[in-house]
């Protein structure tokens, strides 16, 4: 069974700031040749950069619920519903990054990454 790459990109500063190092990080995984499937975030209304660049590379963008556990059921959820998609990202807090890290490695379907 081929695993689903997760890319947890976390990050402490502003929302702008924000906007600015998750775009920088998600064009990074690009210019490793990882063809991005979908991003989840909190609300992309804050994220206007990384809501135009993966609009223009025809990333699905999707928003999440506000406490950890549904992050995880989230995209547990969109797995089962698009089980052709294999490189997820998700935009996250540096608080949780660790604790939804560690939910991702019990599962043997999914592999993380912190980024």
């Amino acid at each position: 069974m081929k695993k689903i790459n997760i890319y947890l990109i976390d990050f402490h500063g502003s929302i702008f700031e924000h906007d600015i190092y998750y775009s920088k990080k998600i064009k990074s995984l690009g210019e490793c040749e990882i063809k991005l499937d979908a991003v989840f975030a909190k609300d992309f209304k804050f994220l206007p950069i990384v809501d135009k660049y993966c609009s223009n590379h025809n990333i699905e963008t999707i928003n999440l619920e506000k406490n950890l556990q549904n992050y995880f059921l989230e995209v547990i959820r969109y797995n089962v519903n698009n089980p052709d998609k294999r490189n997820l990202v998700v935009l996250i807090s540096e608080k949780i990054s660790s604790k939804l890290n560690s939910l991702f490695k019990q599962d043997p379907c999914f592999n993380p990454h912190i980024i």
